[in-house]
């Protein structure tokens, strides 16, 4: 089989379950417990039907921050601009 493989993978470094500080993802969800302030928003966002379609052009909210972020960055924009 090694043969097959090119030597950059002949070589590879350790796979990263070796190292503690790695979180592992491959089965789709961390190896942690979901912090508590989380699982609650996710729970009130379920609850007044926030993961439901959006409108197209995007949540108000969400807009708005990024308008703040954006002049934060000295690179102000208008609100019909940010989709």
């Amino acid at each position: 089989m090694a043969a097959l493989l090119p030597d950059s993978l002949q070589t590879a470094p350790p796979a990263a379950a070796n190292f503690p500080a790695v979180i592992n993802l491959a089965s789709g969800y961390g190896n942690f417990a979901t912090p508590a302030v989380a699982a609650e928003r996710a729970i009130a966002a379920i609850q007044a039907d926030r993961l439901l379609q959006g409108p197209v052009e995007g949540l108000l909210a969400l807009r708005e921050a990024i308008g703040v972020n954006f002049h934060r960055q000295n690179a102000p924009r208008s609100r019909p601009s940010i989709l």
